[in-house]
C-alpha cells in the first residue's frame, strides 16, 4: 500500500465496505475523505465497538417477516437500532429497507423524513393491502 495514491486507497476502502459501513461511507464529510489516515480514523471512531459488531450485521439483515405486522417489525427494529450507534437518517433507511416490498414501495413514495411518518405510512399501507386482499376474497 506504500506506492498507492491516497485517492486510490480511499476509493478502494469505500469499494470494499458493505451494508452499514457502505451507507456510512456515502454520508461522511469531505474533510474525512481528504487523506486515508483521516478516513481510517473516522471509520475506527464509528465502527470500533467490539461489543456490538454482530448487531451491525443484524441491521443489514433486518427484514420484516411474512407473518409479522408493521408494528411488530418496527418494535423489533427499534430494539436492535438502540444497541447500534446510527444516525437517525441511517435508522430510518434501515427500517425502510427491511419492510415487505409492497409496504416499502408505498413508504418510499411518501418520502418520509421521520420515524413517526414512517410508522404512519407503513401502517396505512399494511391496512390498505389487507383490505385489498379481503376484497379480492369477497
Amino acid at each position: 500500500l506504500k506506492n498507492i495514491t491516497e485517492t486510490t486507497k480511499i476509493a478502494t476502502f469505500g469499494f470494499l465496505m458493505t451494508l452499514c459501513a457502505q451507507r456510512w461511507f456515502r454520508t461522511i464529510s469531505p474533510s474525512e475523505l481528504d487523506t486515508f489516515d483521516n478516513l481510517k480514523r473516522a471509520f475506527l471512531t464509528r465502527f470500533d465497538d467490539r461489543d456490538n459488531w454482530k448487531d451491525f450485521i443484524k441491521v443489514g439483515q433486518l427484514k420484516q417477516q411474512p407473518s409479522e405486522s408493521v408494528a411488530e417489525y418496527l418494535e423489533r427494529a427499534i430494539l436492535l437500532l438502540r444497541r447500534v450507534k446510527l444516525s437517525s437518517q441511517h435508522e430510518l433507511c434501515a427500517c425502510i429497507e427491511g419492510l415487505k416490498s409492497n409496504i416499502q414501495t408505498f413508504v418510499l413514495q411518501q418520502q418520509v423524513t421521520s420515524f413517526s411518518a414512517l410508522r404512519q405510512a407503513a401502517l396505512l399501507a399494511e391496512k390498505s393491502f389487507k383490505s385489498q386482499s379481503t376484497d379480492d376474497v369477497l
